[in-house]
Parts: structure tokens; sequence; C-alpha cells
């Protein structure tokens, strides 16, 4: 049985507000609607005369000091968009003295991304997904659709109204089929991490609130949805899935509901209430989510020209004056709830119903509050109210009144005691953007009880976590990013139009969102040599950038590098792991060299490869001057060629200048049909290549050598596989210069020769330089494990000191194998382990 919440009213003026509360309420991280603010109004221009009233904000518009998007919203007439100031608010006075708002974008007419008669509550966004252009999400809808007749709800246009290109429109679904009627009525936004965590990253609201005859809810509806996740646009007609957090059934006929006597949790419900706007309310560490509209006080009602009432004018539809504004808050905990699936979509009821008394029109008046906008910046409210003469004014409340210092968090990370902190902490200014992450030393919290909160002082918190899902917030997060913040960003493409992405504080985390790499792509403008984009990722020269962590994700697109050391210790210390890059102009990791170059950097578990043909010679993997302790391992290389002139650099070259007391380390890689493999070139101090596989089919038109070394000392090449094409390139290694000294070969694999080129410092011992096709698993492919046991390299290794593992990472137990696999057929299983 469906828990009843149960609600009464008390005649209390807070503030400028009447409002109710529920019995069971737990306010602690709730916004507390007794604490707004009035500031006062503005109009809309005299060019939104009877309409107007739909809005949605862009707080970074007109230069930084937001702006609305407006949509027409009257009944019946389809739909129009147009963008305006916000001028500051008169706090009293009559209408006609009130401050008017100017126009940025003129009026354009929404048809194709807004269909069907009535205009919807627009929301604002940056680009999501793989879009490129700021949008405006259109929802609309029949007004009067007794039949339950289908009809598309949501498109799309530009935020660049002068370029709309109008897409849509998309009708929603859910596990429930169709939610038609249901969605039309407004949209707004809720945080992506929130997004991501319970909803399966949608984060677009929509919504509609009718509730008779069929028409929606009786009550306000939310579903979360992401059509730029479906296609970029979907195309018209496009079945695009939700995830339902809110809806009260015309008739609950699971709670004994019938047509005359429907059951909701809606608070008050009566046959006049209408929900016309949403938003997500987050301020000063606490949150909530917001519906405006009218309501019906009467305790009973009558329909249409047939009433008589002494009180208010009949009309068409349900009648039960007097009526009065409504703001309805709802606790964000619920809708957790409902998501997790211990409510039930229509158990949540709001917190607070409130009857704001700034209104200008009268108790018989039913237009009210049309839509509302939340300013996550400034922590205002903006709320639309048609008024005599068809003029539009805009009702502006500020949350709290102060900038926000949280004093709660909410876990989201129990096994790390890693709490999720939305706000602003005090030590860091006071901007309200970003997330941050306290670490504390409590253990045990479970992170699906919405009992467990943690209060903490929020002075010396810790380290940032900044979620960013657009591309202006991703240049953001780089323009101010400090020491420790973790960087975490939502899938989707994002296309780098102004710079690189600095990262000059220490200890930066950048990550994709879902751990994939795939996910999340960031890109520049083109592969060649004239692109604007230069790099993805740029630590600039000096002690910048140091320490930093770059993980699941992709770059690539860009005119020099994806990646840009540019020495005397820039990104010393950084770790590269599971990053797709691809399709430089030149080599994808530089690490360049003032004074010095760049020392302990990791790179892992990445893939380097070129899915359409270099565009010029002086390409490669990672190249790296004066490296020092450099790890390079588990990551895959291919087609790196040139396509003229002269061959291509390595897959990894490390080289130049570097102190004989470094060591670098170049293990268990892959690397397949790239000109050229591994090279260590020119004083590159000692470097250990091991476990490491090496294919070329000859492709290209300078096909080289698989390991070279030369003008250097000390580097020890053990157990690696190298496969050259039979008919091409000479040599599997090349050992040059008579200045190269200690160069020791051991355990290797190759079917070509290893060449020591005269006068060098090298010495070679129980290599194989013979190898045979079918030895291997698939030359063709790049997969040189051994297929079967060869009695020339099978157990024929020499042991050597360090060398534990093979190319998988597995033990080298027993006999030591020659090249990068160990065949291990002789390792039993463990105990109780049946082999089948």
């Amino acid at each position: 049985m469906k828990s009843q919440i149960v609600t009464f009213m008390s005649a209390v003026i807070v503030s400028s507000f009447l409002f109710s509360f529920s019995a069971t309420a737990d306010v602690s991280n709730r916004i507390d609607p007794a604490s707004l603010e009035y500031l006062g109004a503005f109009k809309m221009p005299t060019d939104y005369s009877y309409g107007g009233w739909k809005i949605a904000i862009n707080p970074a518009g007109n230069g930084g000091s937001g702006s609305l998007f407006a949509g027409r919203g009257t009944e019946g007439n389809g739909g129009y968009l147009g963008e305006v100031t916000i001028p500051a608010p008169l706090g009293t006075g009559a209408t006609s003295s009130l401050p008017r708002a100017s126009i940025i974008q003129s009026k354009i007419t929404i048809s194709t991304a807004a269909p069907q008669d009535t205009q919807g509550q627009p929301a604002y966004s940056e680009p999501r997904g793989s879009q490129t252009a700021a949008k405006i999400y259109t929802p609309s809808y029949t007004f009067y659709n007794v039949d339950n007749s289908l009809f598309t709800s949501l498109g799309w246009v530009n935020a660049n109204l002068s370029s709309p290109n109008q897409a849509g429109s998309w009708n929603i679904t859910s596990t429930a089929g169709s939610m038609v009627n249901k969605v039309g009525g407004y949209a707004f936004f809720v945080p992506q991490p929130w997004a991501d965590k319970h909803t399966s990253g949608r984060s677009l609201i929509v919504g509609y609130h009718r509730g008779f005859a069929n028409q929606s809810s009786n009550g306000p509806t939310m579903f979360a949805t992401a059509p730029w996740a479906v296609g970029n646009p979907p195309s018209s007609g496009t079945n695009i899935p939700s995830t339902e957090l809110l809806r009260y059934p015309s008739i609950d006929t699971a709670e004994g509901g019938t047509s005359s006597a429907p059951i909701t949790n809606f608070t008050d419900y009566s046959m006049s209430h209408h929900a016309k706007g949403g938003a997500w309310v987050e301020w000063g560490g606490k949150r909530a989510v917001l519906f405006v509209g009218i309501a019906g006080t009467n305790s009973s009602y009558c329909y249409g020209s047939s009433c008589s009432s002494a009180i208010c004018t009949p009309r068409q539809g349900p009648n039960n004056p007097p009526y009065s504004p409504k703001f309805w808050w709802y606790d964000v905990d619920d809708f957790e709830a409902v998501a997790a699936g211990t409510l039930d979509s229509d158990e949540p009821s709001p917190y607070y119903e409130q009857t704001p008394s700034e209104a200008y029109n009268n108790s018989c008046a039913t237009d009210f509050y049309q839509s509302v906008a939340f300013d996550e910046t400034t922590g205002r409210i903006y709320a639309a109210e048609p008024i005599s003469g068809g003029e539009v004014a805009i009702h502006v409340y500020q949350v709290d009144g102060d900038s926000p210092t949280p004093t709660y968090s909410y876990c989201i990370d129990a096994d790390n005691d890693n709490y999720y902190l939305s706000g602003s902490c005090s030590n860091y200014g006071s901007d309200p953007g970003g997330t941050y992450i306290l670490q504390s030393s409590a253990d045990g919290v479970d992170c699906d009880d919405t009992d467990d909160k943690f209060t903490f002082d929020c002075e010396g918190a810790g380290d940032r976590q900044v979620y960013v899902d657009t591309l202006s917030e991703l240049y953001a997060a780089f323009d101010g990013e400090r020491d420790g913040d973790e960087i975490v960003i939502a899938s989707g493409t994002y296309t780098l139009n102004s710079a690189a992405l600095s990262i000059d504080a220490p200890n930066v985390i950048v990550r994709g969102a879902t751990g994939k790499r795939d996910d999340v792509i960031i890109l520049g403008d083109a592969m060649t040599s004239g692109a604007n984009i230069k790099s993805i990722f740029y630590f600039p020269q000096g002690a910048y950038g140091q320490n930093a962590t770059i993980k699941d994700l992709t770059v690539g697109r860009v005119g020099w590098h994806a990646l840009f050391f540019n020495g005397n210790g820039s990104g010393n210390g950084t770790t590269i792991d599971n990053v797709r890059i691809f399709n430089t102009y030149e080599q994808m990791v530089k690490g360049a060299v003032g004074t010095s170059g760049t020392s302990n950097v990791t790179i892992k578990n990445c893939l380097f490869e070129f899915t359409t043909p270099p565009l010029n010679y002086y390409t490669g993997g990672i190249d790296a001057h004066s490296a020092s302790g450099w790890v390079i391992q588990n990551n895959v290389f291919k087609n790196i060629k040139s396509p003229n002139t002269s061959v291509a650099e390595h897959a990894i070259h490390l080289w130049s200048n570097t102190d004989y007391s470094g060591s670098n380390t170049i293990e268990r890689n892959k690397i397949i049909n790239c000109d050229r493999g591994i090279g260590i070139w020119h004083n590159s101090g000692v470097a250990t290549i091991r476990n490491n596989m090496i294919t070329s089919d000859g492709s290209g038109t300078f096909p080289d050598v698989g390991i070279d070394i030369q003008d250097s000392q000390n580097s020890k090449i053990y157990n690696n596989t190298v496969w050259m094409d039979p008919s091409g390139y000479y040599a599997a290694m090349e050992i040059r210069d008579t200045t190269t000294t200690g160069v020791v070969l051991t355990n290797n694999l190759t079917n070509k020769e290893i060449a020591i080129f005269s006068g060098v410092g090298a010495t070679k011992t129980t290599n194989v330089e013979n190898a045979q096709s079918l030895w291997f698993n698939s030359t063709e492919t790049g997969d040189l494990h051994l297929s079967s046991s060869v009695a020339t390299v099978t157990g024929r290794g020499t042991t050597i000191e360090g060398l534990i593992d093979d190319f998988d990472g597995e033990p080298r137990s027993g006999s030591i194998d020659i090249g990068a696999d160990q065949l291990n057929q002789n390792i039993l299983p463990p105990p109780n382990v049946k082999i089948n």
C-alpha cells in the first residue's frame, strides 16, 4: 500500500507568502521558501504583447549579465522565440512604472520544433553530446485534447536565432508507453551529476499538468529525457526514451479513486489547479524542484458557463474561484527515491504550497504565473505573469539573499569516504558553480539512506570536484582550476573553438564521467597545419600542471599535439590513463625541452591511432625530449605512417639530452603497422624496453625498423617480439653509432636481423632472429602471442633480474620463453578449479 502524505494548511504569513507544509517534512537539505526575498519586477518589451510569458534563462547571456529567451505561451496560437535583457527589477510601484527589458534577438516563429497549438516553457542549454551550438528546447502541446490523440511534443532550435536550424518534433516515451498529454507544458534541466546518478544521464525534464478529462495528470509531471543522446538531431517523429519521476494518474483506481473523487498526493488538489512551469532550484547548499501556476481555492467546483458564481464570471472548463498564484516546492530526495524504485511516481507531494502575494492579477484571473526560470549563478528566481493590457511582468525573487555557503553534504562514495557538496565553499570564494569533495574520516555511510547527512565547516573542505557538460563549462573549469581540482566531463563531444585546455595548477585530475574513453570526445577544429586549435591539453613551460591525471576520454583532430608538455618541468609526474588519441598533424604526445624536459610521466592503457591517413611525415605517437622517469606501458599504436618526403617519427621516441641518471621503461605495448616502432636516440639515458609486440605489414611509403638505438647508453632490450613484412625492411632492430655503449639485447624474438653496427657497444644473448609466421596467433592483426610451443623459443630464454611477467602481465614461471609472450603451458590451475 502506498503511503498517503497528509498535509495541512496554515494561514501563516512569512515574508510575503502563505504556505503549507508536510507533517513529515525533513527540511535539512530543502530550500526554505520562507527565506525568499522579493526584489521586484520588470516588463517584457512591447513587442511581446499578449505573449512572451514562457521563459528560459541563459545565465551567461548578454555578455555575462544574463538574458531571457521568451516564447508565446498563448493557448491555440502556436509559438515564437526571442531573447531579451534582464534589467534591474523595481521593488514597488504600479505596473506602468516597471522598467522594461530590451530586445537582444528578435522573435522568430517556432513551427518545426514546436508544432502543436500551444507553446510550453522552453529550456536553454549549452551544447550537449555531439552538439556544437547552444540550444533552446521547445515543448508544445495541444491545449484541448480530450480524445487523447497522439502528437509529438519536443524539439530544439539553436540559441543563435539568426540560424535556428529547428529540429523535431519528437515523441517522449517511457516504460508506460507514449507520454502524450503529459510532457509538452514545460522543460527545465537538472544538474548532470544528479542525472548521471539517478536517471541514466537524462538531464532534461519535460512535463505538463492539466487534470480534467484525461488531459494529463492530477498534478505536475516530470519525465527525464536526453534527445541529444538519440541523435544530433533525432529524426522528426523519433521516440525519445525517458525516466518517469512524477505523474499523478487522472483517476488513481489503485488507491480507490473515482471520477468524482480522484485520489492524489498533489497538495489540496482541485480540477482547476494547473502547474504551468518548473525549475530545479539549488543554492546555498540546499535544493528543491519548484513548480508555478494557479489554484482554485473553493472547496467545490463546477464546469463551464452553466456555473453560477457570486465571485467570478464562469468560464469554459472547471471553475472553483477565487483563484490564487501558487509555488509548489518538492523535495529532491523524493525523486531520488522514485528513481531508485522505493517510491512510486505518484507518491511525492509538495513540502510547501506557497501563495506569493506579489502577483498583479486579481482572484478571478486564471493567468497568474505562467513559467519560471532559475539563475544558478545568482540564486534568482524569475516568474512570468501576464498582466493587463497584454503586458508581461517578470517577478524576481532571491533565494536566501546571501552567497551560498553550504553547511551539509551527502554521500556519493562511501568506500572512499567522499561526500558530494553542491555549491561553493567560503575558502574558494563566492562563485556558486562547481561541485566540491570533502574528505571525511566517517566510515560506513549508506549512500542509499537519505537520512545520512554529514555536517562540516566549509573552511578547508578540501579538493573540488567540478562537473562539466557544456563547452563553456569545460573552458571555465580550466580557466579557473585550482590545486587538487577534479574536473569530471559528462558524456558527449566537445569541439574546442578558441584555445587549448591549459593545465596550470598542480594535482589536477581530468576524467570522463563514465570511465569509458569513447563516451567523452574532445576535438580541435582540423588535423592540418593551419588549424586554430593546436592542442587539446597544454602544459605551459615551467612548473605548471605537475602531478596531473588525464584519463577515460578521447582527444584528437588538432594542428600539433593532442597533449603538449612544453618543457622545463611542465607536467612533471603526470599520468595519462585510458585515453584514445587520434588524428594529429604532428606527434600525438609531445614532450618539448627548454633547459630541461618533463620527468616521471606515466602513459598507460591508451590507444594511439590514425583513422585517416596522416598528412605530414613529421608525426608520431609519443615524442619526448629530455625524458626522465617515463613509464610507457600497455598501450596500442596503429597506422603511424608518413604520406611523403621522409619516414615518420616513431610510435615511441625518447631522445636528446636526457640526464644519464634518468631511467625510462617501455613495456607491454603493441605497435601495429607504424613506419617505426621504438626509438632511443642521443644520450637518452637508461631505457628498459621489454615485453613489447611490434608488427609491420610493410604498407606505406617508408616502412622502417621495429626498434632502433642511436647515440645512447645502457639500453636494456629484453623479451620483445618483432614481426616485419618478409619482403620489407631488412632489420627488426638496429643499434647504431659508435657513441652507443652498454646496450644489452636478450630474449628477443624476430623474423629479421638484429643489426649491430660496427663499433657499437652492444651484446646479444639468446635472441631468435628467424621466427616463422605460423608460430604466432596472427601476424596480420599484430597478435604475436605464441600459438603453440616452439622448440627454439619455449623455455630457451635467459633469466633476467626484474623480468617477472610477460606482455599480458602473466608470470614468467619456470623456464623463460623468448619473446614477449610466455606460453606457460605447465602452469597448474589453482586448487578446486576444474579445467574443461
